[in-house]
């Protein structure tokens, strides 16, 4: 089995029985070209392939984190990968992809090591990529020879990797052409190749850990890392960057592309406290103006003085919407989600990357899902979406979980909430199926709309739970 890359135009689709498109899972591409045969994403809490049979091993005490990274302490901490399952010297082109951030820049510390280790302890026959090397520059590194600084061909660019900061690298190989070093979708450096991946060893395939006994482990996390059976070009390479990797769900962000509403959502199996979170777009995707912020809410608000409340953060805009609760936070229960307005804009592109932190100082990335198609909001099956159906949500706001259609569920998420009523407003006064260009609708519907908004605007500043 395996995995199409990222390439050009990636949709991650799940057909639910409402017949919502949710961006999850399953790539879906229109063009693809090379196959991903092995990746680790550590979702699940170990270093298994979720492509290949090639499962990997955490060694010495490291651990997965809350939103699935690889945790290594620089001591001695490293993932084991089957080096022979893999086998990488039967490949005549390949890519070796990673998302990861350092704690730490000593010189020579490893990401990804495949080779041997002579019997002086010394590397031979390899490929490696060092994000911070002795000279104080990243390089991707292949030798045939033992030990394997006698004879290196690199690509390497200056200067080290910054510590703090997320990267992703892309080292793509291909006998007989050339070895590419890209950093974070870019290519930063070339070289012709006379070596050839059929020297590589496959006795040791390392993450965080080198061939060469006397170099330091990788100190910091890895988020995800991919081997390709193909060698990427530049634009190949800049959409995996630009798609990003797989995200765990933890407390997600639902985006309904037809109204803009974004949601938060607890997708595990036990509660979630957060007291930060922090939604971005490089495309500028977010509407400031119609984001329903927590603080607007008063949410979980534990009185009126300073932090006792989420307070807006960070500097709002188009490119990012953040809030903190310093002195209290909020705790969503499996499936439970609240609502924040209208903060997507539809036109824009679907680029948003969510954040959030914990009381005890743990931050996490998470998984954005993408809610397309059309929404149901004519509740009573009238085939007109209408007064009487603003009554029909009325009537069963705010239901948490279980919701039919009938009660006021119009987006299929199983609750009735400030989204659903978002939903109606934005269908009001049309069919049940696609709007009617240029209709309007009567006085009287006018009327009930102005009213309803009313609502919508009430609804929006208080728990939604």
């Amino acid at each position: 089995m395996s995995l199409q890359s990222v390439l050009i135009e990636c949709r991650r689709t799940l057909t639910t029985a409402g017949g919502l498109a949710v961006v999850m899972a399953t790539l879906v591409c229109s063009t693809t070209h090379g196959a991903i045969t092995h990746q680790y994403t550590f979702n699940n809490g170990t270093a298994d392939d979720a492509v290949g049979a090639a499962n990997g091993t955490l060694v010495n005490g490291t651990t997965v984190t809350l939103d699935g990274q690889a945790d290594l302490d620089g001591v001695n901490d490293y993932i084991d990968l089957p080096g022979a399952t893999i086998a990488i010297n039967t490949y005549t082109a390949v890519t070796l992809e990673a998302w990861f951030t350092m704690d730490a820049a000593p010189g020579w510390q490893r990401l990804f090591d495949f080779g041997d280790t002579n019997a002086s302890n010394l590397g031979r026959n390899y490929i490696f990529y060092s994000p911070s090397s002795g000279p104080g520059d990243q390089r991707a590194v292949i030798s045939d020879a033992d030990p394997g600084y006698n004879s290196e061909e690199v690509a390497l660019s200056a200067p080290a990797l910054a510590t703090a900061t997320d990267h992703h690298v892309a080292v793509t190989i291909t006998n007989g052409g050339n070895m590419v070093l890209y950093h974070n979708g870019v290519q930063v450096a070339t070289t012709p190749l006379t070596k050839s991946l059929a020297t590589v060893s496959n006795n040791f395939a390392l993450l965080g850990e080198s061939t060469y006994t006397g170099d330091p482990n990788f100190n910091g996390r890895i988020d995800e890392f991919r081997i390709y059976d193909t060698a990427l070009s530049a634009s190949e390479v800049q959409a995996s960057f630009d798609a990003g990797q797989v995200f765990k769900s933890t407390l997600v962000a639902d985006v309904n592309t037809l109204t803009g509403n974004i949601s938060l959502r607890n997708a595990t199996a036990s509660p979630i406290t957060f007291d930060q979170y922090q939604i971005t777009s490089a495309g500028g995707s977010l509407d400031s103006v119609s984001w329903s912020s927590l603080s607007d809410q008063n949410y979980d608000s534990a009185g009126a003085g300073q932090g006792q409340s989420w307070d807006e953060a960070g500097g709002v805009s188009a490119n990012a919407l953040a809030e903190l609760f310093l002195r209290g936070s909020t705790t969503l229960d499996p499936n439970e989600s609240v609502s924040l307005g209208a903060a997507f804009n539809i036109a824009g592109a679907q680029d948003l990357r969510l954040q959030f932190s914990t009381p005890d100082g743990t931050i996490a990335k998470s998984a954005v899902n993408y809610v397309t198609g059309a929404t149901d909001a004519d509740f009573n099956g009238d085939n007109i979406v209408n007064g009487a159906d603003f009554l029909a949500w009325q009537r069963n706001y705010p239901l948490a979980s279980g919701a039919t259609n009938a009660q006021g569920d119009a987006n299929g998420d199983g609750d009735v909430d400030a989204d659903d009523l978002g939903d109606w407003q934005s269908r009001f006064g049309f069919a049940s199926a696609a709007p009617v260009a240029g209709s309007v609708p009567e006085p009287s519907a006018l009327a009930l709309a102005a009213g309803a908004l009313a609502a919508l605007v009430a609804a929006r500043r208080r728990p939604i739970r």
